[in-house]
């Protein structure tokens, strides 16, 4: 699954209906219509896009070591890692987004 697979995964399950008329641009999904102009979303990238996405469908997320990371919401579960990257953040947000996308896979 690519990353824009999961993005928009995720925003479904978020109830982000403004995706649909999103552009997908390098960094994520750029809204060019009112109210959201000029709003790029990503939480793949963005920790505060990743932490909203966590706190508006429940997650319970953990980190416990500096390139791993588990998400889960609705009895989803999902581990991640970076590769040895020691990147805890990008694990987290991916961790997060994978949550959410397996969650947004499950609705009609």
């Amino acid at each position: 699954m690519t990353d824009r697979d999961l993005l928009t995964l995720a925003a479904k399950a978020a109830g982000l209906d403004y995706i649909r008329t999103a552009v997908w641009i390098e960094d994520g999904f750029y809204s060019p219509f009112p109210p959201h102009a000029r709003l790029t979303w990503n939480p793949l990238h963005h920790n505060g896009d990743a932490f909203a996405l966590a706190v508006q469908l429940g997650m319970r997320v953990a980190a416990p070591g500096p390139d791993e990371a588990h998400a889960a919401a609705n009895n989803v579960f999902e581990p991640c890692g970076t590769g040895g990257l020691r990147d805890g953040f990008a694990a987290t947000r991916r961790a997060i987004v994978r949550a959410a996308a397996a969650l947004g896979e499950k609705m009609p």
